[in-house]
């Protein structure tokens, strides 16, 4: 019976802490500023090769507190969704047996950020690299896109949500609208 009580009681104490709330990224499809005149399909595949699955680190005043927080969804998939739509906007078509191929590797999707008891200071930086195959041509490039926050009080998961969406819309748009990426898709 003793044991019983132990157990329960512990149980009611692990049912009070709650767990974080996922990060929710939902990016909107790109801006284009042209349509791009491709004479082929080119297929897409976003790869995650980030060496931790978080999307924040939160570490508090004292270094020893750390919180992590994960996406709901995987960003691959986000990043994926994004650009297949963003290129199909500007007339491209994706085709998965297409020849002519783009890998775009997410190397780093991560906001960090110092707590303290009365204020917080957050940097984001997100990192994607491309590279292109084609039965006559290659191309690779880096895309990057940073940003900070500062604030009064404790950072919530609202602003984090909209600093990660508003920094992958630009940098999904400044993809799309890539002249150098241009050419290469449209084989010039």
């Amino acid at each position: 019976m003793k044991n019983w009580l132990i157990i329960l009681s512990v149980l009611s104490l692990s049912a009070c802490s709650s767990a974080p709330k996922p990060i929710v990224l939902s990016p909107k499809v790109p801006v284009t500023n042209h349509q791009i005149i491709a004479k082929l399909p080119i297929n897409i595949q976003v790869v995650d090769q980030r060496k931790a699955n978080y999307l924040v680190e939160i570490n508090g005043a004292s270094g020893a507190e750390r919180k992590l927080l994960f996406p709901a969804t995987p960003p691959r998939q986000q990043l994926q969704k994004t650009l297949v739509a963003g290129f199909n906007k500007a007339n491209v078509s994706v085709n998965l047996q297409a020849g002519t191929q783009l890998t775009f590797n997410l190397e780093k999707l991560l906001v960090k950020v110092k707590q303290s008891s009365f204020d917080y200071d957050a940097t984001t930086s997100i990192v994607l690299k491309v590279k292109g195959n084609s039965s006559n041509q290659t191309f690779s490039k880096d895309y990057r896109v940073s940003g900070t926050m500062n604030g009064a009080f404790k950072l919530d998961n609202s602003a984090i949500e909209q600093e990660l969406n508003n920094l992958i819309d630009k940098l999904t748009t400044d993809i799309i609208n890539d002249k150098q990426l241009q050419s290469f898709i449209s084989q010039k």
